[in-house]
């Protein structure tokens, strides 16, 4: 069994969020892997969400705050990415005790962890590539997803048509 590593997560990549009572997020269509689109670039979606899940164990020696960064596929000489940074208070408020466990074989390792929707809109993107999703405490960079962004092939645009007009007629 591998030993749980110090901090992980990840992403829902969908077209809207929605804040209900209770704490539950209502997440509306959601991405499998691909952003798939037809037409060419530039691509301007009129909103994007994602909901970022990020786990951190409870008894890590990190102390500084937590940025989440989402990168967006852009020219190399203009990168653009979005950043939000998590308090490291944010987590305190749950004790070590009270922490969700996280069972790796026989040993239960209590997690503390935060969700954070971002919903963006619009979203400019100039050309295919991947949306990534990153948290970075300290030194530690902590991958939490990836979104492709790509053009329809030739064969998955006949496709999407025959589903947009079956769609239709229902």
């Amino acid at each position: 069994m591998l030993p749980t590593p110090p901090a992980w997560g990840f992403s829902i990549f969908c077209d809207d969020i929605r804040q209900e009572l209770h704490g539950k997020y209502s997440i509306i269509g959601v991405y499998a892997s691909d952003l798939i689109f037809e037409g060419n670039f530039p691509l301007i979606i009129p909103k994007l969400g994602i909901v970022v899940k990020y786990y951190e164990r409870a008894d890590t020696k990190f102390s500084s705050d937590v940025i989440l960064s989402v990168h967006m596929p852009s020219d190399a000489d203009r990168p653009q990415s979005i950043s939000k940074t998590i308090p490291r208070s944010a987590f305190a408020s749950t004790p070590i005790d009270e922490a969700m466990p996280m069972h790796n074989g026989d040993d239960v390792v209590p997690m503390v962890s935060i969700t954070v929707p971002f919903l963006l809109s619009p979203v400019f993107i100039n050309s295919g590539g991947r949306i990534k999703v990153r948290a970075t405490v300290g030194d530690e960079v902590v991958r939490l997803g990836t979104l492709i962004i790509r053009q329809a092939k030739e064969d998955e645009s006949k496709a999407l048509l025959a589903d947009a007009s079956q769609q239709t007629k229902s």
